[in-house]
């Protein structure tokens, strides 16, 4: 990205963290059956992604970021919430709801990612568009986030469905 593209981008880079992008080492992952996508995993959650996208991380939080640099990919343990994943999950859509503020057109229901239960949310902030999904394996919460400059391209969102589709809770894809 050059500099007179990246100024524009500033505020949302700092944001969302992407200005810190690669000061964290690279993520382990492994090649998928999909011809040029990868395999990360984030604590119990395994995913899919483009093997192009430029990735950092840990086994704690992993970044993906595709090469025109236009959206971010993350997912993250945030720990144990509540004493079972029913109370887990219902911390996570609260979480959600703290962050509601400086978003708009907000919306948020019941879900399923990797085969169980979650949380989506999806909203409009500034001239971002992000999805949201948190889910639980156990009391251990999990998220996964994609945030684009809107418009986001078709390709990008092509992209985004199939990670959302290629996760699994618990084990790898």
């Amino acid at each position: 990205m050059t500099s007179s593209r990246i100024i524009p981008w500033l505020p949302l880079l700092l944001a969302t963290g992407c200005a810190g992008l690669g000061w964290r080492g690279t993520p382990e992952s492994r090649p998928s059956e999909r011809a040029g996508w990868r395999v990360y995993s984030v604590g119990a959650i395994s995913f899919e992604a483009p093997s192009s996208w430029e990735a950092s991380g840990d086994g704690q939080k992993v970044t993906l970021v595709p090469p025109e640099g236009s959206a971010r990919l993350e997912a993250w343990v945030a720990g144990e919430r509540g004493g079972d994943g029913k109370a887990c999950l219902a911390a996570g859509e609260a979480a959600l709801k703290e962050r509601d503020a400086g978003l708009a057109r907000v919306q948020r229901h019941p879900s399923v990612l990797g085969g169980q239960p979650a949380v989506q949310q999806e909203a409009d902030q500034g001239s971002a568009h992000g999805w949201a999904y948190v889910v639980c394996s156990g009391r251990a919460q999990h998220w996964l986030t994609f945030t684009g400059r809107s418009p986001v391209s078709q390709r990008l969102l092509e992209d985004w469905r199939a990670v959302v589709r290629s996760s699994r809770l618990g084990g790898g894809t």
